[in-house]
Parts: structure tokens; sequence; C-alpha cells
């Protein structure tokens, strides 16, 4: 699990409480950015069940894993029709989007921060035993 369990616990918790929509799974596919994927790369990632693609949710996520760190990620989808939709899609739209999404971001991410427990059971410090070569 790329992802630490408890950390996500807490933030789809949160989610709940505030009645914003998500999906607590998934098929995350990262691409190298910045720009829109093309109708071939969505279209081969869909094949491949990707259900949501990005170019942010990596490598931090690995990095942190190495690193054996709590660590969760909150995406929001920003662009829902690059590479698959015939209207064309502009930076402008999808800046607007996430500005229309910064306060509510911002409220779930102090209040994460607030429950964050000082110690926690989650195991991801432990993440690595074992697989070391």
């Amino acid at each position: 699990e790329p992802y630490c369990p408890e950390i996500r616990s807490l933030l789809m918790d949160l989610l709940e409480q505030e009645k914003l929509r998500f999906h607590p799974a998934g098929v995350y596919a990262c691409t190298e950015g910045p720009r829109f994927e093309t109708p071939a790369e969505i279209e081969m990632l869909r094949v491949l069940s990707a259900d949501v693609v990005g170019m942010t949710g990596c490598p931090e996520v690995v990095l942190a894993r190495e690193l054996t760190m709590c660590y969760a990620s909150l995406c929001v989808v920003a662009n829902p029709a690059a590479g698959i939709s015939s209207e064309r899609l502009t930076s402008d739209e999808v800046i607007e989007m996430m500005s229309a999404k910064e306060e509510e971001i911002r409220r779930i991410l102090r209040e994460l921060v607030r429950r964050l427990p000082s110690r926690r059971s989650c195991g991801c410090g432990g993440i690595l035993e074992g697989a070391e070569v």
C-alpha cells in the first residue's frame, strides 16, 4: 500500500464529515508534465485500468515509502476532459477549478494536521523490513 493507512482513514473521515465527494480507492496513473495528456495516452491508460490520470502523484509517494514516512495524498480532479473530450481544455480552466477548491482543501488539511496523533501504530516505519537486498 503506497499510503499510510492511518492518515488515509483520517482524511476519508474528514471528507465524509464535510460531505465532499471522493473515491476511497482506485488506480492512479502518473504522466510527465506539465502538459495535457493526448487521447492516445488516455486510451492506453484506460486499457491498463487507470481510474484517474495526473502529473503530481509521483515520485513523492515512492520517496516517502523509501524513507519509511507516513504519507497520504489528497488529489483534486481538475481536468476531467483532457484527452477524451471534443472540447479543448485550457490551463486557465484548470487553474479556475483549483482556485474554486482551494479553501476546501486548506480547511481539510488544517483539520487533518490538527487530528494527527503524535504517535501512530500504522507500521509505516517498518515498511521496508525484510525488503533490503
